[in-house]
């Protein structure tokens, strides 16, 4: 306790935030298979690291959230009205 274990830089978090959308939107279109499934219906659309998404209920919809919320280079989540 009380200990440094570790630095972060600036750099690195601008690093993480500076990510082009194309490929954090194919970082989170991965981590959306594997959490649900290559067969999942959810629809997700990206824009300044701000992503949308919207299923075809509401539990689907809510878990892809939780999945976007966790990639890298995503800043916020939104969830459409059409659910």
């Amino acid at each position: 306790a009380g200990r440094v274990v570790g630095v972060v830089s600036r750099s690195d978090l601008l690093r993480v935030l500076a990510r082009e959308d194309d490929e954090v939107l194919r970082d989170l279109q991965q981590a959306l298979t594997a959490e649900l499934g290559p067969h999942h219906d959810v629809r997700v659309s990206l824009s300044a690291g701000v992503v949308t998404v919207a299923g075809d209920g509401a539990g689907a919809a809510a878990a892809a959230a939780l999945v976007a919320a966790r990639v890298p280079g995503v800043v916020r989540v939104e969830t459409s009205g059409q659910e």
